[in-house]
């Protein structure tokens, strides 16, 4: 190979490893941007499926379910419930399953599919 042909193919290598780069950062900027389009996020941690309460209570009617690693808007805390909207439910899910804060933010990070 001579010098001339060494170096463009050099040149394309580099060119080629400066697009992905440029990708991969235009892929981290959408799922950030999907992440931020939530206030205050939480995601469901459970196996299986967390039941959505009426009532911030376990008697409390069951008006929805939430599959592991759903994702809801967290309306608001009431003990140890919080009060959350997602899709066309708005109810309560036990705490102690929702990853909230930066730790919801990282973990939805993880889990955007882009189209």
């Amino acid at each position: 190979m001579s010098l001339d042909a060494e170096a463009s193919s050099l040149a394309e290598e580099q060119q080629r490893e400066q697009e992905e780069q440029e990708r991969l950062a235009r892929e981290a900027a959408e799922r950030q941007a999907v992440v931020d389009s939530y206030g205050d996020l939480g995601i469901v941690q459970v196996s299986g499926y967390l039941n959505v309460r009426k009532t911030p209570d376990g008697a409390g009617d069951i008006i929805g379910k939430m599959q592991e690693n759903s994702v809801c808007q967290i309306l608001g805390q009431e003990g140890d419930w919080y009060q959350i909207h997602s899709g066309p439910v708005d109810g309560y899910i036990a705490g102690q399953y929702v990853l909230t804060g930066e730790e919801a933010r990282a973990a939805a990070l993880e889990q955007v599919k882009l189209r």
